[in-house]
């Protein structure tokens, strides 16, 4: 079948999910962001930040950015799109992280892709946080 849904059987990912970089070092074409003594290291390496908001073209590393930036701070990662989660789906992982640090553990990670696309109800109950 020529256009066949691909689905992740078997342990293979699409090509641009098996590239992509894991780790700081591999990083190209964004070393400013993260060079030594950068503002956006020495935030990440505080851990003194509450929110991030990455804006870019596609294919410029938002995603892989936001990735590394989770693994760094060891902690999970909730990904979401702005285009299909909505108020209910948003505080259900932001309770979770709740119970994560009332347990000791660190807040969950949430990724936002699409974050633009939010409804105007979506972005009301953001400006509330």
């Amino acid at each position: 079948m020529l256009f066949q849904e691909h689905t992740d059987t078997g342990g293979h990912k699409p090509l641009a999910e098996r590239i992509r970089p894991t780790e700081f070092g591999e990083l190209f074409g964004q070393e400013s962001i993260w060079t030594n003594n950068s503002p956006l290291r020495r935030l990440v390496e505080s851990g003194s930040f509450t929110s991030l908001i990455f804006w870019g073209p596609p294919g410029s590393g938002k995603t892989t950015l936001s990735r590394m930036i989770a693994r760094f701070c060891k902690t999970s990662v909730v990904e979401l799109s702005a285009v299909h989660a909505g108020v209910k789906e948003i505080r259900e992982h932001l309770q979770k992280s709740q119970v994560r640090i009332s347990n000791g553990h660190s807040a969950s990670f949430m990724f936002m892709d699409e974050i633009h696309r939010l409804s105007k109800t979506n972005k009301t109950f953001f400006y509330q946080l």
